[in-house]
């Protein structure tokens, strides 16, 4: 039931992407800031996420990166579709796996500003491990590629 919501942001993501060119221009960033404000429903969500992405391509055309974090931002890139696969499945174990869960759902309902942020780092963390782990494989390039 929720295949339909995914292909819908998947294809969304593809077609500003092919037109990524025209996120450029300040009138852009300023009509889709526009629409951000006055619309409502799915409307309003999608140019939320373009109002974001045109931001950070106005961000990432002004400023001038370090190699450093230029190579990391890179390598992110790359392994961007692991990170996706893995997190997926370290969030569900997260939760649905007893042993674990009876340990961090208490934690959530406790801390429930402070484990988002750790289970953000864990889990991206464990997730990046796992997909430069993967990538050395055949079968992993294959799948993660």
């Amino acid at each position: 039931e929720i295949a339909a919501y995914f292909y819908f942001w998947f294809w969304f993501g593809a077609c500003v992407y092919k037109t990524k060119d025209s996120l450029r221009s300040i009138s852009a960033i300023i009509f889709i800031g526009a629409m951000w404000v006055m619309m409502k429903g799915t409307i309003r969500e999608m140019a939320y996420v373009m109002f974001l992405l045109a931001v950070s391509i106005q961000i990432v055309r002004v400023w001038k990166m370090p190699e450093k974090v230029k190579n990391g931002l890179e390598r992110i890139a790359k392994y961007s579709f692991g990170i996706y696969v893995f997190h997926h499945l370290i969030l569900w174990d997260v939760i649905h796996v007893d042993i674990v869960s009876k340990y961090v759902l208490p934690l959530c309902e406790t801390h429930y500003i402070l484990t988002p942020i750790v289970m953000f780092i864990v889990a991206f963390g464990l997730s990046y491990i796992l997909t430069g782990l993967s990538l050395q494989t055949k079968v992993g390039k294959y799948l993660l590629s």
